[in-house]
């Protein structure tokens, strides 16, 4: 399971994540979940995964079935709301060719998208969609894309954007969740979790964009960023501390400066700790935080 898990992470930091703008703030995910639908037609109704604005942008689901059939159903229906910008889905991966007997071969490329290859074997597809027409474009109407749940396949989409269903399984069926959280919007949350109503839109914007920093892993955990803290916080507007203050559980304001003036190395990484468990209902896994860096 952890090289598995290792291998979804580099798929997301290393490949997505550099080339979305969408995901460039990505710094944490939840930890594994594994679903089983089992074989009497179970289904799961169209819903978005981050409706709440919780922090979650990237749902990776991968899905473990071997020789599932097309009349196993199952599919994963996705509805999509927008195209990639240019040059995101447009990259070369390879695919697999049947060749005689059902056997495969690996090492053919193809250019990959929403859209599934001429020469992906039509067993291994259960969709219809096709590009969308330029009336459909321009008035943002996109088919539905149904993937089928064979083994190894990976679907991935916007975990706050993208309306999807699961429709019903005639086969015990099998997937691997994780999502992916955005820094920005984790420290958003958190920030307005506990914003006073009298707190201008400046100070909230500086709090959150400090906490976003903390997330993020912009800053290191040495002695230098303990000090960069407290040069930041003692610019800060009384207001902004507040803001950070309380979403650290500090009981007051002086509280929390006096502990900033003390802060260690330890006592740092202990509070970015708690904060990237604060406000999420699953539990949380971070990749190597020296690797995947925020940019």
């Amino acid at each position: 399971m952890h090289a598995f898990l290792s291998m979804v992470d580099a798929l997301v930091f290393d490949l997505l994540k550099p080339r979305h703008p969408a995901l460039r703030h990505l710094h944490m995910r939840t930890d594994a979940m594994a679903t089983v639908y089992p074989s009497k037609g179970a289904r799961f109704a169209k819903h978005i995964d981050n409706s709440t604005r919780d922090g979650r942008r990237l749902t990776v689901v991968t899905y473990l079935n071997p020789d599932w059939s097309l009349e196993g159903g199952g599919a994963i229906r996705l509805f999509p709301q927008r195209c990639c910008p240019e040059g995101v889905c447009e990259t070369e991966v390879e695919v697999e060719e049947e060749g005689k007997g059902g056997e495969g071969k690996r090492g053919e490329r193809s250019k990959s998208s929403n859209v599934p290859s001429s020469k992906t074997p039509s067993s291994r597809i259960n969709s219809a969609s096709t590009p969308p027409s330029p009336a459909d474009a321009e008035s943002k109407i996109y088919p539905p894309v149904d993937a089928l749940p064979f083994c190894g396949r990976i679907a991935m989409f916007f975990s706050d954007e993208v309306p999807h269903e699961v429709m019903p399984a005639y086969g015990q069926r099998h997937a691997v969740t994780l999502w992916y959280y955005d820094a920005d919007e984790h420290a958003q949350s958190l920030a307005e979790a506990k914003l006073d109503p009298g707190v201008k839109e400046a100070d909230r914007k500086v709090a959150q964009e400090l906490l976003r920093d903390l997330l993020a892993d912009s800053m290191g955990i040495t002695q230098e960023s303990c000090e960069q803290l407290r040069d930041r916080l003692g610019r800060m507007t009384k207001a902004a501390r507040g803001v950070v203050a309380a979403v650290t559980g500090a009981p007051s304001v002086a509280a929390f400066q006096e502990a900033m003036e003390k802060l260690t190395p330890d006592e740092l990484r202990r509070l970015r700790d708690e904060l990237r468990t604060m406000g999420l209902d699953t539990q949380h896994h971070q990749p190597d935080t020296e690797r995947y860096k925020s940019t």
